[in-house]
């Protein structure tokens, strides 16, 4: 890769490179730190194959971007090559991106006094996209968040059992079974297609949340999935990776988490938005369990993360998505005490 890799630092870092580390955190991107010989340091990163089209990826980020900069919400600053792009694909045509180092580090999965800031700075990340025109902004992952349809897919998986690897998790499998029946009658599932659809980040765990010293959110990074979907697909995603709840006892705080994100939204909930928001981590959970053992069961095609290591992931989302689902109904009840939903029909 050192040849794209030089390529790119050349097309879009506006500084010599002085030191160059290899970040290991993401499952889908490529990313690497450029340390600047100026004192500036870049976050530089190659777009996974997984996304189609990745001058489509980027086009979207550029406008989101802009649109959160012109309303003055923090976000990245997106490097600008000599060719007057935000991105470059190198030759053996791979796209890649450049963005400011943003000082800080990623928001921690264990209880700390500014979770329900970030909760809060989640939600006006999707309030200050209100008014962009979505006709816009292109769907880059058909069906990111899906319950529905992730099932499906697993489903196929299962029968065509294509690495030869179902006989070894069917405990796993059955699992996820008894999981799925309690989120289509204990969630929203069944009501997810009536779930108000504006542009939302659709990836909002702890790690894509840039904070500072004192635990304080900077900045949401990885806009590649945002993208039209529900909010609650960012309020699960946050709250599934908020590791220190983790159970009955914490139901009051997973309710100012809520409703942190709801006051960040800056408007009323519909109804079925209103039923979802308790058990909005459950179903992320659940989702990505099923996402993570349907790659398994197809042979780690899509994170190529080495034999195993997919079912152990599937394995620590349906542990989540269990204890996340227990506290629903706690979680319900301390929303219900301190607020009404609007009953705007979804």
């Amino acid at each position: 890769m050192s040849g794209t890799l030089d390529e790119a630092i050349v097309a879009l870092v506006p500084t010599a490179p002085h030191r160059i580390e290899t970040i290991g955190q993401g499952h889908i991107n490529t990313t690497i730190r450029v340390h600047g010989d100026d004192g500036t340091s870049w976050c530089l990163q190659r777009l996974n194959p997984v996304f189609a089209d990745g001058r489509i990826v980027m086009a979207n980020a550029e406008m989101i971007v802009a649109q959160l900069r012109r309303l003055g919400h923090p976000t990245i600053e997106l490097a600008v090559g000599g060719d007057g792009r935000a991105w470059h694909q190198t030759t053996d045509r791979s796209i890649w991106r450049a963005y400011r180092w943003i000082p800080g580090q990623v928001a921690a999965d264990h209880p700390t006094p500014q979770w329900s800031a970030i909760a809060h700075h989640l939600g006006s990340f999707v309030a200050a996209l209100a008014d962009l025109d979505d006709s816009q902004v292109v769907t880059v992952v058909d069906r990111f968040h899906d319950p529905a349809d992730r099932w499906r897919r697993l489903e196929q998986a299962i029968d065509q059992d294509q690495a030869g690897r179902r006989k070894s998790c069917t405990e796993d499998l059955d699992r996820l079974r008894r999981l799925a029946d309690a989120i289509w009658v204990r969630t929203p599932a069944p009501r997810w297609h009536r779930l108000p659809r504006q542009i939302v980040h659709n990836d909002t765990k702890v790690a894509n949340v840039v904070v500072d010293g004192a635990g304080a959110p900077l900045a949401l990074i990885d806009l590649d999935t945002t993208m039209m979907g529900s909010p609650l697909n960012d309020l699960g995603e946050f709250t599934r990776g908020c590791r220190g709840i983790a159970g009955p006892e914490h139901a009051e705080e997973l309710a100012d988490l809520v409703r942190a994100f709801v006051d960040g939204l800056g408007r009323p909930v519909t109804a079925p938005e209103w039923e979802g928001l308790a058990s909005a981590g459950a179903v992320l959970s659940f989702e990505n369990a099923t996402r993570a053992m349907t790659d398994h069961l197809d042979g780690d095609r899509y994170y190529e993360l080495g034999a195993g290591v997919n079912l152990q992931r599937c394995r620590r989302h349906l542990v989540r998505s269990e204890v996340l689902l227990a506290m629903s109904p706690a979680v319900a009840e301390a929303l219900d005490r301190h607020a009404e939903p609007d009953k705007t029909p979804g």
